[in-house]
Order: C-alpha cells, then sequence, then structure tokens
C-alpha cells in the first residue's frame, strides 16, 4: 500500500522532461536490482542558458536501483520503486510502477507508472511477456512535458514509445538493451509583456523528435 501511495503522489507532481528510466520490465520481481545503464540520443538540441545543448528529450548514463513486490496470488497486484542517477545532465529521475493482477492479463504482464525528476513527470503504461528469470520483452508508451528552467522557455511536451529486451544470465545477472522515441515539440519561447510583468506570454516550439539507443546491465537479488 505504501508503493501505491507512493506512486499516487508521484502521478500528482506534475509532468516531465527527459527520456522515462526504466530498468524493469512489465512483470514486477520480487526483491532488489541495482546496475549501470547507458545510451546515446539522435534527435535537435535547444540551448537553455548556461546548461549548454540539450535534447528533445535526454538519454541517461549512470546507476540504477530498485525494489519490487511481485503479485502475492493472481488476484494481486504488484509493485516496484526504484531510482536512476545520472552522472550527467539530467537529474535524478524516480520510477513508481504497479503490475495489473495477472489474472487479469493472462499470458502477458501489463502495468502503468510513473518516472519523475526535480522539472516534473512523465506518465506510462508497459505490456510484455517475461518467464520466471526475466527474460522477455516489453513495450511501452506515455506521455510528458518538460518544465524548463530558463524565465525565457516554457514547456516542451513529447508522446515517447519504447520496447527493451530483457535477458537473465548467472544467477543474479540481468541484461536490457532499449530503445525509445519522442514526438513532441521544443521548449516554448516564452517573453513578459511589459518587461517585468508576473504574467507570461510563450509560443509553441516547433515540432521535433529524438530517439535515444541503450543498455543496461545489473544484478537481481
Amino acid at each position: 500500500m505504501r508503493a501505491l501511495y507512493f506512486l499516487i503522489m508521484v502521478c500528482l507532481a506534475g509532468s516531465a522532461g527527459c527520456f522515462p528510466v526504466l530498468m524493469h520490465g512489465a512483470r514486477v520481481e520480487n526483491g532488489a536490482s541495482f546496475g549501470l545503464t547507458a545510451s546515446t540520443t539522435s534527435g535537435p538540441t535547444h540551448v537553455e542558458g548556461d546548461e549548454g545543448g540539450i535534447y528533445l528529450r535526454s538519454g541517461t548514463i549512470g546507476a540504477y536501483g530498485g525494489y519490487g513486490w511481485a503479485p502475492s496470488s493472481p488476484t494481486n497486484p504488484g509493485f516496484h520503486v526504484g531510482v536512476a542517477v545520472p552522472v550527467l545532465f539530467p537529474a535524478t529521475q524516480l520510477d513508481a510502477y504497479v503490475q495489473a493482477p495477472p489474472a487479469w492479463t493472462g499470458p502477458l504482464q501489463a502495468g502503468i507508472g510513473a518516472t519523475v525528476d526535480y522539472e516534473s513527470v512523465h506518465g506510462y503504461a508497459m505490456l510484455g511477456r517475461q518467464d520466471d528469470r526475466g527474460n522477455g520483452w516489453s513495450l511501452h508508451g506515455g506521455y510528458g512535458q518538460r518544465g524548463a528552467q530558463s524565465d525565457f522557455l516554457g514547456r516542451s511536451p513529447a508522446l515517447v514509445a519504447g520496447g527493451a529486451l530483457h535477458f537473465a544470465f548467472a544467477r543474479h545477472g540481468r541484461v536490457q538493451a532499449y530503445v525509445q522515441t519522442a514526438q513532441g515539440r521544443n521548449p516554448e519561447d516564452c517573453f513578459s509583456d511589459p518587461p517585468g510583468a508576473t504574467t507570461r506570454r510563450c509560443t509553441p516550439g516547433r515540432s521535433t523528435s529524438a530517439v535515444t539507443l541503450g543498455a543496461a546491465v545489473g544484478w537481481h537479488r
């Protein structure tokens, strides 16, 4: 119940920016997990103050960790909470996911979740099929808005979709290869009229897209 409460609070928090860091499949596995992930992003950039060029959606290079509570029976949901800590921009990201009861989805697994960083939140849905060892595949799709830190830039919304292949090795090893795409807009161009006014006028950014490819290797207890 605490994990469900956490997910609800995340969903109410706002809306998000970078590609969601989903270091799990649609099936929740019991216990702790941690590892490293790296990805590369292709797509248009914009400049935001001293931060330099930032993609419409940025991939993450860093460490991750999480904990899962698998469904205790076919009629109960599963829960997973996780964190990704990048070595570069963007910021630390939290992830909360609820797996639907297995009795609802048959041989597949499905659920909903959200990721959040200090700028905003991203909601997603996931579908997949994994065996008891963790081997399998997953697909996900969602929506997010990045809230720019600059006073001259506004929101950057995007629809995000992707998929992953999951592999188990040795006794506790996990490998994940993933791809994600974003279709949305660059940040809004905002200004105050007259200068110094508390209200802003914002012009939507141009339509654009981005793609990220990545892999993760980790350990699951």
